[in-house]
């Protein structure tokens, strides 16, 4: 047993030192090729232990020039086309229907935080109403809006969503129009006021006039929150009113190409909107609006 012993131990040293001279020869080898200005792989030596030799790069994806195509759009219009058209004449419709809403009731309240006075219920207290409004989440209100509608037989039509996406975009219409309305001289209705001209008259002929530029900044504000509306439409109007956002919600899990074709058109009427009162839309004229 001692020898056998013995004769494994001999054994194990010397393959030990025979392969301390294989590593030897291999790092020489390496020493002199680099050495000469030469990488080990390049004069036909074997890479060393653990070294990586990085693959050469794949240039026909990478160079592979872009082919922009409309396949995608061809296949989906004519797929579901009929879908689309009725969806983003619904979206339209209500998204125009609370603009006029949120504006007209906005541009009111705005006036009348701006120009009087009110001793029981202050016009700051007002103003923190009306903004107390957005600090419950969408969810919260679901509910309450679903039950409302309900009880007036008003689901799943397009009335029900212009009121609730009126009812969501009402501050910031407020808030908007008080500070134009502010930012207006006072004089101007005063002198109106002493040629004869009622508190009314001197608001429709004017103030508002004077106040047109911040109604559209507030319009253009509510239309594209009220375009890209999505929780109003899934609790009061499906299944029978179908609006972009829900066809895009529906589509992006299974079908992208398709869910993409959908959101670009959902920035086309945001972006005409936008393009049509550009002119409008400028620094010194919305700059008092906070």
């Amino acid at each position: 047993m001692p020898e056998r012993a013995g004769r494994h131990q001999q054994q194990g040293e010397a393959g030990a030192d025979h392969e301390r001279r294989e590593v030897d020869l291999v790092v020489d080898a390496e020493s002199q090729d680099q050495a000469a200005g030469a990488e080990p792989h390049q004069r036909g030596a074997p890479p060393a232990r653990g070294q990586e030799v990085e693959p050469a790069p794949a240039a026909s994806q990478s160079q592979r020039p872009l082919s922009p195509t409309l396949f995608n759009w061809k296949n989906e219009y004519i797929a579901r086309g009929r879908e689309i058209t009725k969806a983003l004449i619904n979206s339209l419709i209500i998204a125009g229907g609370a603009t006029l809403v949120a504006t007209f009731l906005g541009t009111l309240a705005g006036y009348g935080l701006a120009r009087f006075r009110f001793h029981r219920w202050k016009n700051k207290d007002m103003t923190l109403w009306f903004l107390s409004q957005r600090f419950l989440p969408p969810m919260a209100t679901a509910i309450p809006f679903f039950l409302f509608m309900q009880f007036f037989k008003l689901l799943d039509t397009r009335w029900s969503l212009i009121m609730v996406n009126a009812t969501f975009t009402l501050p910031f219409v407020v808030l908007i129009m008080r500070d134009v309305f502010k930012e207006l001289p006072i004089e101007l209705e005063e002198s109106a006021w002493v040629d004869g001209a009622s508190r009314f008259d001197a608001f429709l002929r004017i103030a508002l006039p004077l106040a047109a530029p911040g109604i559209l900044a507030s319009a253009v504000f509510v239309f594209i929150t009220s375009l890209d509306e999505f929780t109003g439409t899934f609790f009061i109007g499906l299944p029978f009113v179908n609006t972009l956002p829900m066809t895009l919600y529906s589509s992006s899990g299974y079908n992208m190409q398709f869910a993409s074709v959908i959101a670009i058109i959902l920035l086309i009427p945001s972006i005409l909107f936008m393009t049509l009162i550009q002119r409008v839309l400028r620094a010194e004229y919305v700059g008092g609006m906070g």
